[in-house]
């Protein structure tokens, strides 16, 4: 998970600099240095544990385990999008 904030905080930052944005602080934040040292040392020590644990099958249930986390994930962000476009047509 942070080593994915962190990218998209990266792709954002070149566009969140504008002083209209309101999430300028909050991607700044996640674009930078001492956040990616955090997501560099996540990502190692995943890789290290998956070294030592991983199996066939066990990456077969933590693909269907992400792939339903992120559809969740996605929802939730959907459902508040629709939920700011009622009442706008």
């Amino acid at each position: 998970m942070a080593w994915r904030i962190w990218r998209i905080g990266q792709r954002r930052n070149n566009n969140a600099q504008a002083g209209t944005n309101p999430y300028r602080v909050w991607i700044a934040e996640y674009a930078g240095a001492s956040y990616q040292e955090v997501a560099a040392k996540a990502r190692t020590h995943l890789e290290g544990l998956a070294d030592l644990y991983a199996t066939p099958a066990r990456e077969a249930e933590l693909i269907v385990i992400f792939k339903e986390a992120t559809r969740l994930e996605a929802d939730f962000w959907e459902m508040g999008w629709r939920a700011g476009q009622t009442g706008k047509n």
